[in-house]
């Protein structure tokens, strides 16, 4: 007989018992201090890792209430159900109808597609061959490197708008359909010292009816801000949204409805994304549209969702998809703005 087998056969059931409480209540402390940490977000940026996982968070408190109920331990499944609450609070909006989109009046749409294609990424034909069968006005693509300039150069039916290529991971390009009512009114890189390159254009879109033209204007800021992997990276993600909220602000005291695009690093649920939304005034595009996670994409089960789109409440999201893998470890993102009826 083993060591482990004799363990098992002298342990009486008794103490099995508790040896199994004691292990279920060390996971529901710290499952619940998981659930509470999210909520420090602004202040560190540890605390705002933790703020992207409550569907992660919620699944496994279920599943602990069940074992707990299972061996008895009541006081301490009834003391769960409060951060099992606080997780199906924050996903609520985002896995239910709550905030669904206002609804689109007659007139103009503008269809946009996001891809972040991961830099080092050899699979561009697996891309390519996705991005040739969607039909959109603009492609947004992130982490373009040189490699990967050339072979979009070559996509179907685009051409490039802003081609802004690095040997990093923060390289950022524009693509617009040839055949698109899109016209590009002006277009310029932002580059700044202190933050990754971002695109801002002016996009107005036309359609005739009966009564005459009906025009869509729209400024558009496509970002990559870092990864807060680390409190320096943390600042100056933030510092980015920062700068971005404000640019929202100037584009709608000029006239215009600001619509922000990118790769946030950033989940819906973290505090820090939520003032960002809050600052500039804008709209979630994923309000009423589903969880929809894109990263990773290898991810087996539910990703969660860091690849944004934010409009002026003028508009709506008639439309709203995630794409098949394509190679990258982003899964794009697809969606359709037109006027707010």
């Amino acid at each position: 007989m083993t060591s482990r087998d004799r363990f098992f056969t002298e342990v009486d059931p008794l103490n099995r018992r508790a040896l199994a409480r004691g292990v279920l209540r060390v996971s529901a402390a710290a499952l619940t201090i998981a659930s509470l940490l999210g909520l420090a977000g602004r202040w560190h940026w540890i605390f705002d890792l933790f703020a992207n996982f409550p569907l992660y968070l919620a699944v496994a408190l279920a599943a602990l209430m069940i074992a707990l109920a299972w061996i008895r331990d009541l006081r301490v499944c009834g003391l769960l159900a409060l951060p099992l609450a606080l997780n199906l609070v924050t996903l609520a909006p985002f896995v239910l109808s709550l905030g669904a989109p206002a609804p689109a009046a007659d007139g103009p749409r503008l269809r946009v597609l996001h891809l972040n294609v991961l830099g080092p990424n050899p699979d561009t034909p697996r891309a390519l061959a996705e991005l040739a069968t969607r039909e959109v006005d603009l492609i947004v693509i992130l982490e373009l490197r040189p490699r990967w300039g050339e072979a979009l150069r070559g996509l179907p039916g685009y051409e490039f708008v802003v081609e802004h290529s690095r040997r990093d991971n923060f390289g950022i390009g524009l693509l617009r359909r040839v055949e698109s009512r899109a016209r590009i009114v002006s277009k310029r890189v932002i580059v700044d010292s202190g933050h990754p390159p971002m695109i801002e254009v002016e996009v107005e879109v036309e359609v005739l009816g009966p009564d005459g033209g009906d025009e869509l204007e729209v400024s558009l800021l496509a970002l990559h801000p870092y990864p807060p992997a680390s409190a320096r990276l943390y600042e100056a993600r933030n510092a980015q949204l920062d700068y971005a909220a404000e640019w929202a602000a100037n584009e709608r005291a000029r006239g215009r409805a600001p619509v922000i695009v990118g790769d946030l690093n950033a989940t819906p649920f973290s505090p820090v994304l939520e003032d960002f939304r809050a600052r500039a005034g804008l709209v979630n595009s994923q309000r009423g549209h589903g969880y929809q996670g894109t990263f990773p994409a290898t991810l087996p089960v539910p990703r969660i969702p860091i690849d944004h789109a934010f409009h002026d409440p003028r508009l709506t999201t008639t439309e709203r998809r995630v794409g098949p893998a394509v190679g990258s470890d982003h899964l794009p993102l697809e969606f359709e703005l037109a006027p707010a009826r």
